[in-house]
């Protein structure tokens, strides 16, 4: 019996094209932002690697009783395994933890964040990473705390995933311990990319007004500044928001 379920990455919030990858302007920065699929900004690895959602124990992949109890949000079953299970990882380093997280299951978080907080699975992903790509604004407040400035392999924290899924709340709970954090060579971007690019390329307006103060005036390693990529954000932007962003840069990153 098949006991995995393939996890479907979406293309993030604004979307209404068919190819989301096509830009305008003629920076090389703006050329490469090109060439990554939606899932693969959103992750840092091919998406055909991405992490899987789990739907049954299966020993095989090193899924155990409590992820399965875990994802559930089975606070009498997490407690029942907890001693037992608590720190054990998956095929993909993943703990019960991280599969709490991914749901929203903020009771289960609560009871195994202080077992399994600070781990990071095989794409260097914490539970924190996998709350703030999914929204979920308390899992977030509970674990940042314990999670912020891990970054995954690529350099990105969960302030990055938070921004490129446009959930504002969870970014604003972030920014404060996260902002000025950049990416590192492996980035597809290329290294010292900031979340307030992130907010910019997408014209993110709140998410930009969140990390201004902080992030104006980075550099990226191409040489690219945050208006930069405000000034050439992918095609499918509104061009009002394309004005808004870039006034709102402009205040502090003039030519």
């Amino acid at each position: 019996m098949d006991s995995m379920e393939v996890e479907v990455i979406h293309t993030p919030p604004d979307s209404d094209i068919n190819d989301p990858r096509e830009v305008t302007g003629a920076s090389t920065a703006a050329a490469r932002m090109a060439k990554a699929s939606p899932a693969f900004q959103a992750t840092g690895e091919e998406p055909q690697t991405l992490p899987r959602l789990t739907t049954l124990v299966n020993p095989d992949e090193g899924v155990t009783e409590l992820m399965v109890a875990a994802r559930r949000g089975d606070e009498e079953v997490v407690m029942a395994l907890i001693d037992e299970q608590a720190c054990q990882v998956d095929a993909r380093g993943r703990t019960a933890l991280m599969y709490a997280a991914e749901m929203g299951r903020s009771s289960v978080v609560e009871l195994l964040k202080d077992h399994e907080a600070g781990i990071q699975d095989s794409f260097m992903w914490t539970a924190l990473f996998y709350a703030a790509q999914n929204g979920h604004l308390v899992c977030v407040s509970m674990l940042a705390p314990l999670e912020a400035k891990i970054q995954r392999k690529d350099g990105c924290t969960a302030l990055f995933l938070a921004v490129f899924w446009n959930h504002v709340e969870c970014a604003r709970v972030l920014a404060p311990l996260e902002a000025g954090i950049t990416t590192n060579y492996k980035h597809w971007q290329g290294g010292e990319y900031t979340a307030l690019m992130e907010a910019a390329r997408w014209a993110r307006l709140e998410c930009i007004e969140l990390l201004v103060e902080q992030e104006s005036g980075m550099k990226d390693a191409s040489g690219n500044r945050a208006i930069d990529y405000a000034r050439a954000p992918y095609a499918h932007v509104p061009e009002d928001r394309r004005k808004q962003s870039i006034q709102l840069l402009e205040q502090y990153e003039r030519d």
